[in-house]
């Protein structure tokens, strides 16, 4: 991953993992771990769960496969809304990534400029936005 002035982002810190739903084409999305079915993960909805990225998304939903999530490191997310470098993602309810409003959990940091639907670089890292600026 590069943008036009050359910086190249790191390799993401990885886990495999299994689904049970179609995530082919989700690369970049969103993703829960299923608290229901121990070392599997859905698309995420919303910012009540940790999310994580997905790297590789298979279609499980006929028998399980296997995936990958980023659980540290950088990688690329996409976007449901506008970012700017700094915000806080968390899932919105098609499982891209969106800036996560005060008390929500978020998954990553941006470090790149997005728009709906663009593919951005960000720091794999879980937490709970805290109301204010810091």
């Amino acid at each position: 991953m590069a943008d036009p002035t050359g910086v190249v982002l790191g390799t993401p810190e990885t886990l495999s993992m299994t689904c049970d739903s179609d995530l082919s084409e989700k690369a970049g999305y969103a993703v829960n771990l299923d608290v229901a079915d121990e070392r599997n993960v859905d698309l995420a909805a919303d910012a009540t769960l940790f999310p994580f990225p997905l790297i590789d998304g298979y279609d499980g939903s006929s028998d399980k496969k296997q995936v990958t999530i980023a659980v540290g490191g950088c990688t690329e997310v996409k976007c449901a809304a506008s970012i700017v470098p700094g915000d806080k993602l968390t899932a919105a309810a098609d499982g891209r990534w969106t800036p996560a409003a005060a008390g929500e959990l978020y998954g990553a940091i941006a470090l790149e400029i997005g728009a709906a639907n663009d593919l951005i670089g960000v720091l794999v890292r879980q937490g709970e936005d805290a109301a204010g600026p810091y």
